[in-house]
Formats: structure tokens, sequence, C-alpha cells
């Protein structure tokens, strides 16, 4: 019990998913972690499981709670909400 009792995941697509190269690019890998995330948050009701991606796959994005637009001029800007550089 000396866990906070949340995992933070960020760019999980890094380099399989949404990326320039196709040869790098695998929609299959991208939909396996996001069941395997599915599973492991379904695990314990007090634990929270938070996952940053720019591209989630489509059947995820009910899932999401809040998108950040990148621009400064278009609220909410980012998680700092204050960082703008």
């Amino acid at each position: 019990m000396h866990h906070p009792g949340y995992l933070i995941l960020d760019g999980i697509q890094s380099g399989i998913g949404a990326t320039k190269d196709e040869d790098f690019r695998d929609i299959g890998i991208v939909d396996g972690i996001y069941k395997l995330l599915k599973r492991i948050s379904e695990l314990d009701k007090y634990c929270e499981l938070v996952v940053v991606d720019n591209h989630p796959p489509p059947s995820y994005e009910n899932s999401t709670v809040v998108y950040y637009s990148g621009n400064p001029l278009k609220p909410p800007y980012g998680f700092i909400d204050d960082e703008t550089s």
C-alpha cells in the first residue's frame, strides 16, 4: 500500500504508431497495447491509469477525458496551463 495508486504513461506510440515512417507504423501493436492497458485498468478499482496520446485508436476516443489543443489561444492548451514556451 505504499504506491500512490496511479500509473501515467506518455508517448506510448513512439516509434510504433503515429509515426511518419511507414516501415515502423503498426496499428496492430497499438491496439494490443490499448487492450492490455484496459485489462490492467480493470484489475483494481482504486488504481487510476492515465495515458497521454496524441492519436488514440478510434475505439478509445470515448474514453478521452480531456483534449489539449496545443494552441495557447485555444484553451485548454496543455497539462500545465500557464506554460506556453
